[in-house]
This record gives C-alpha cells, sequence and structure tokens, in this order.
C-alpha cells in the first residue's frame, strides 16, 4: 500500500500530492518522516502546509522544533489560500508562544479568519484568553454585522461566546433568538443552556411555542428542564406547548416529541400520547409507549408486553449461540422494568429466557394486575 502511495507524492497534481501525503501520514509510521521531508520545499503552499501538518502527526508537535516548521507555518499566515489551516495548525500544536502570532489576526477584515483565530487562542490557552487580551469586541462585532450574511459564521461566532460560560454575555446572545436562521438560533440556544441562567428561561418560552422549527422548539424544551427542572416544566406547561410537534408530518420528528416528553416527566400530557399506542408505524408506538412508561402511566404496558416479542426482536448470534435484543425490544425491556419495578432474570446475552419469563408473568398475574390498575385510573 505505501508503495503505491509513494510516487503519488511528486505527481504533477497538487491535490493528489496532498492526499498522499496526508494518506501517509494516517498510517502512523515514523519511517516515512525522512520520505515526506522535501515536500517542505514544495512548490505549492498548500502542499508545504500538509506536509507540515503530515510530520507532526507522525512525530508530534517536537517535530516543530527538530525540523524549523515554525517558520514555514507562520509564513504561510500571509497565503490567502493556507491561512485558515495554517491557524488551525498553531492552534494544535499546544504552544503557547504562538499567541502573539495569532492576536493581530482578531483584527482581520474576514470573518472567518478572526474566528479561526479566537478558536485557535482558546484551544490554546483556553476560554478566558478572550477576555485576558480583551477580544470579546472583536467577536461581539461578528454578530453585530448586518452585512454577515454566512450563518456557519455567525453560528460559530454564538458558539464561542458560549464556551465563555459568563452569564454576563446572555444579554449579547438573546436578540439572537430570532435569527433567521436554524443553525444560529440552535446554537443560541446552546450557548445560554452553558450559562446555567435560570433567569433566561422566560426568554427560551416563547421559542418552545413558537419556533417554526419543531427541533429547535424539543431542544429548547429540554434545556428548560435542565435549567429548572421538573418544577420549571410544570410551571409553564412546557410539555403541553411541544404536543404539536406530535402533529407533524415527518415521523422522525413525532419519535422525537415522544422521547422528549418521556424525558420532561410531566405526565399530565398523557392522554394526548395514548392514541399513539395504536399508531401503524411501530417505531412511534413503541416511542409512545416508552414515554408513557417515563410518566408511570400503566396503560403503556400492553404494548410493551407485546413489543418485546414482536417478530424481529432477536438479533442473532450471540458467543455460544444466544441472541440480543434488538434494539426496539430494549427499549421495551427498559419500560417494563420502570412501570413494573421487576427485572425478569435472563442472561447478559441470551435474552429469549427474560422474554419468556414477561410473558409468563404477564399471563399469570400481570395482565389482571393491569386492569386493576387501569380501573383505577378511569375510577
Amino acid at each position: 500500500y505505501i508503495k503505491d502511495l509513494l510516487p503519488l507524492i511528486d505527481d504533477d497534481n497538487e491535490h493528489v500530492r496532498s492526499d498522499a501525503i496526508y494518506t501517509l501520514s494516517c498510517l502512523g509510521d515514523k519511517s516515512l518522516v525522512e520520505t515526506i521531508l522535501p515536500k517542505l520545499e514544495d512548490g505549492n503552499p498548500h502542499v508545504r502546509l500538509i506536509t507540515i501538518r503530515a510530520l507532526v502527526k507522525l512525530g508530534g508537535p517536537a517535530m516543530v522544533k527538530e525540523h524549523n516548521l515554525m517558520k514555514p507555518i507562520l509564513d504561510l499566515l500571509e497565503n490567502e489560500y493556507t491561512v485558515e489551516l495554517a491557524i488551525k495548525t498553531l492552534g494544535e500544536l499546544g504552544d503557547k508562544s504562538v499567541i502573539k502570532e495569532l492576536l493581530p489576526l482578531m483584527k482581520d477584515k474576514e470573518t472567518r479568519i478572526v474566528l479561526d483565530a479566537a478558536y485557535a487562542l482558546v484551544r490554546l490557552d483556553g476560554p478566558l484568553v478572550i477576555k485576558e487580551y480583551g477580544l470579546l469586541g472583536d467577536i461581539l462585532t461578528i454578530l453585530k454585522d448586518k452585512r454577515e450574511e454566512n450563518e456557519y459564521r455567525r453560528g460559530e461566532a454564538v458558539q464561542l461566546l458560549g464556551r465563555l460560560n459568563d452569564r454576563s454575555l446572555v444579554k449579547y446572545i438573546l436578540p439572537l433568538l430570532n435569527d433567521k436562521s436554524k443553525y444560529v438560533r440552535s446554537q443560541v440556544i446552546r450557548a445560554l443552556e452553558a450559562s446555567g441562567d435560570k433567569a433566561i428561561i422566560k426568554d427560551l418560552l416563547p421559542i418552545v411555542s413558537n419556533d417554526v422549527n419543531p427541533q429547535i422548539r424539543l431542544e429548547t424544551a429540554l434545556i428548560i428542564h435542565k435549567l429548572g427542572g421538573p418544577s420549571a416544566i410544570r410551571e409553564h406547561s412546557v410539555a403541553r406547548q411541544i404536543l404539536s410537534c406530535l402533529q407533524d408530518i415527518n415521523k422522525n420528528t413525532q419519535t422525537d416529541t415522544l422521547t422528549v416528553l418521556g424525558r420532561l416527566g410531566d405526565n399530565s400530557v398523557a392522554k394526548e400520547i395514548i392514541p399513539m399506542l395504536k399508531d401503524a408505524d411501530e417505531k412511534i408506538e413503541l416511542s409512545a409507549a416508552w414515554a408513557l412508561a417515563q410518566l408511570k402511566d400503566i396503560r403503556a404496558l400492553p404494548v410493551l408486553i407485546e413489543a418485546i416479542d414482536r417478530q424481529g426482536s432477536f438479533y442473532e448470534f450471540a458467543p455460544g449461540g444466544g441472541h440480543y435484543l434488538s434494539p426496539l425490544s430494549q427499549e421495551a425491556q427498559k419500560g417494563l422494568e420502570k412501570l413494573t419495578g421487576k427485572i425478569m432474570p435472563g442472561s447478559r446475552t441470551d435474552k429469549e429466557q427474560m422474554v419468556r419469563n414477561w410473558k409468563d408473568w404477564w399471563a399469570k398475574d400481570g395482565k389482571t394486575w393491569y386492569e386493576e390498575e387501569v380501573k383505577k385510573i378511569k375510577e
């Protein structure tokens, strides 16, 4: 394999040369260092930078000093085609002495350069480096600049602010809850979560009920739960506000919603989930049963009993010829344990005995117990 790659590092096409050098570095064979070293003199700046990264990958950061690689890296900061990867390379080296080389890039007119430099600095010296060198304004400028149309750059700027774990920055992040980009809004929500500030729950509530993207709504509901716990979910009827996501035409959104409802733990929405126990889609049916099990609603029990032993419940082949449960049946097992407080015996790999135990329990005692519990609910 190496013999096939070696001629390619001298190919006429610079992309082929770069790919070959990178692939050789992935092999982890340090004897290749001497073979790759001459490519530091390649006429193409990108190939030279890939060579530097390959040498560091093979021999670690010590290669920079051993082969005097720092100056070539710094020179590549001046090339518009290599500057981004050169910045990333500096950030990965772990050498804090290059901070002084990165700081001027925080004033670059290109947003991408500013963000790359900021991330490299954080990687080298932790999030506090942004405040230590007074760089916060450079990042905030990206968010305030109406000309910055690239949603991923705006999102990266928000993400960077979130990593600072500073509640005082919340006021700069909150206005972006209404950004037109789903990606930016998602990053805003995560940054707000990182702040750990319960006071922002009131700002998140409109997102739960009004955001056009159901995944954003679901993610926000979980963050409110993390910030304020079950009491915040009940106080603000968060679970009820995301019930409309169950009507989404996307089946994955429906199953995600059921999962979130189960995690939020508000059993006041159980009656809206129960009809989905009869859904034609077995994933939705079982997700509904799982959610109800988390809410400790006994009405999920028959579906879980049936699901744990339905066709396709087992993956063949465990060591010694046993069986593993399929993912769906594993969820059914967890739901049964949650609802009944019972753990049926069965070996780690062969689950057939465990399933038989559940079926036997249902036939002997479980169904009668279930019917009595349902009567209590109706009364």
